[in-house]
């Protein structure tokens, strides 16, 4: 057990509600999948990560009714796994497999399904004697569990996706508001920088300058609308348009 220092939630996405998924025939997920799926990531101050599921039943420890806390599914450390993958066009640098959980910032969940997440963080370069790192990188992880029999630990699968470098630190990186409205906001994400220059997520690596510019002073109060032309009779991603 360790001090919690970051909480990131799984975010509602727009399949989900429509039961319109494009990557495979899976159709609205049940009130039981819902209830049980995992919901949480936690960063713990020794480094490490616990994955929280929904609590089913009822709780005698909760003091509000019908309310049942989180429960855990498992704790892991990314120092001490192995990654499964090898990165597009050769082997994945040491750099980026020497990973430190304290290393890892604003980890948001851009994808998720009912055995895995797919996230995006900052990460700190490793600095050197005389060698300071004005910049962070951006690393796209896909974290994958499967319970195994006779109650033994989950099995873990991390696969690094993309490890892309930026011009300059991470204030900020968001869900888009809309991510449960637009199909075109799952995948992708919003990021500040600290000089307030926006940029534009895409799973894979693909990182864009935002269309709307940068921000007059940086702000880590930072909301977003991947589809600012979003109404009640189309779901179609047009443009974005951020506020904060």
């Amino acid at each position: 057990p360790a001090p919690v220092i970051g909480i990131t939630s799984r975010p509602c996405f727009q399949h989900e509600i429509t039961g319109n998924n494009s990557d495979d025939s899976n159709n609205k997920p049940s009130h039981e999948e819902e209830m049980s799926r995992v919901e949480l990531i936690v960063a713990l101050a020794d480094g490490s990560f616990a994955l929280l599921k929904n609590g089913v039943g009822k709780s005698k420890e909760s003091l509000t009714p019908g309310f049942s806390p989180p429960t855990l599914l498992t704790t892991f450390d990314l120092s001490t796994l192995v990654f499964s993958n090898k990165m597009e066009g050769g082997d994945i640098s040491p750099e980026y497999l020497a990973f430190n959980g304290m290393k890892l910032r604003d980890m948001t969940i851009i994808d998720a399904s009912e055995d895995s997440f797919t996230i995006i963080a900052a990460s700190s370069p490793q600095g050197t004697r005389g060698r300071h790192h004005f910049h962070d990188n951006l690393v796209e992880i896909k974290i994958s569990w499967a319970s195994l029999e006779n109650g033994e630990r989950e099995r873990l699968d991390l696969q690094i996706s993309a490890c892309v470098p930026l011009k300059g630190r991470v204030l900020r990186i968001v869900n888009w508001s809309d991510t449960a409205l637009v199909t075109g906001a799952r995948w992708s994400a919003l990021i500040e920088l600290a000089d307030g220059m926006l940029l534009d997520y895409f799973s894979g690596g693909m990182v864009d300058c935002s269309k709307a510019g940068a921000l007059l002073e940086p702000c880590p109060w930072l909301a977003g609308l991947y589809d600012a032309k979003i109404d009640t009779t189309s779901l179609t991603p047009s443009a974005d348009v951020l506020g904060h």
